[in-house]
């Protein structure tokens, strides 16, 4: 049954994606990459270097705020791996390959599930912050809202609760005691309540090093910054005519609508939103639709090689991930 919805979920996105080629001149998109400004997006590609190396600062630190130390090149590189099984899992799930490769290192186990769930809780909120502007914006500019306000904010306001019941183990405890006790066999019960509590434990480690979490959180935000500039340059190498300001209105709600789980690596989701968001400023559907071709190469494809390179030299083995995907 499992994977029957996974293929669901994979052919969702590509219909969107046939659909969208099916409405455009495959002609003109070709000539729009092929025209592309190679100084510039060389430029882009260092900024994507800085982008990722400033992912592996943010989960550095916040691992730092839990008392574990790694390397800064350890980080990036775990990132990179996270990413790359990520971007092939629905969802972005396979993030937490991450935490396995630590656990290899001697790190609880506990302590790098933790530290992934903080890492995504600063990304998504941060996002879903950022969304909620770039909405408001377009109301305010446009007279139209690109994604509903009320739904974002509903989001939002669910998103902070589910953060805030996160460092109430008491409070969830109870909310999920009678799934606990209908899911969960007898003779494994103990075993998971003892792995709850550590994971809790792992948590709340962050509260004696607020400054480091806090660094974590900020990083988070300029990170964000990075990755909407990064969009920017690349939008520029195809001498596509969208002021800066407009790209952090569309670059929030095209990755928020990434992360929706009817697609793989946002393929169809992220070229509808770009192919109406765009319209805004006067770019043509081909214009739209050869960024989102290439902000696919190159934010997606060219960092996951890079992960699956990192991932050979040091492969380790996913079957909880399948469990949760297949």
């Amino acid at each position: 049954m499992m994977k029957f919805d996974r293929r669901i979920l994979l052919f969702i996105g590509l219909f969107f994606f046939a659909f969208i080629l099916s409405r455009v001149d495959l002609g003109l998109v070709a000539v729009t990459l092929v025209g592309i400004d190679a100084a510039i997006y060389v430029s882009a590609l260092f900024v994507l270097l800085m982008l990722i190396l400033l992912k592996g600062l943010k989960w550095k630190a916040i691992l730092k705020s839990q008392g574990q130390v790694i390397s800064l090149a350890e980080s990036t590189r775990l990132v990179n791996v996270g990413f790359f099984v990520s971007s092939v899992t629905p969802g972005r799930i396979g993030d937490f390959v991450r935490a396995l490769y630590l656990k290899d290192d001697g790190v609880p186990l506990s302590i790098g599930v933790s530290s992934v769930i903080l890492d995504r809780i600063i990304d998504v909120s941060i996002l879903l912050g950022f969304a909620l502007l770039s909405s408001l914006a377009f109301i305010s500019f446009y007279g139209y809202s690109a994604v509903s306000v009320e739904l974002i904010f509903s989001v939002f306001l669910v998103f902070i609760f589910g953060v805030f019941l996160l460092f109430k183990e008491k409070y969830l405890k109870i909310l999920l005691r009678p799934a606990f006790n209908f899911i969960v066999p007898d003779d494994m019960k103990e075993r998971v309540s003892v792995g709850f509590s550590s994971f809790f434990s792992a948590l709340k480690l962050v509260k004696k090093s607020p400054v480091l979490f806090l660094s974590s959180v900020l990083l988070g935000i300029v990170i964000w910054v990075v990755g909407t500039f990064f969009f920017y340059l690349l939008a520029v190498s195809l001498s596509i005519g969208m002021p800066l300001e407009f790209a952090f209105l569309v670059f929030p709600i095209t990755s928020l609508l990434d992360l929706l789980p009817i697609s793989i690596s946002g393929i169809g989701t992220r070229d509808v939103s770009l192919v109406f968001l765009l319209s805004f400023v006067s770019v043509s559907s081909e214009s739209a639709v050869a960024l989102s071709l290439l902000f696919f190469f190159t934010g997606y494809v060219l960092v996951s090689f890079f992960g699956f390179m990192f991932f050979l030299r040091r492969p380790i083995s996913m079957r909880f991930l399948d469990s949760k995907i297949m």
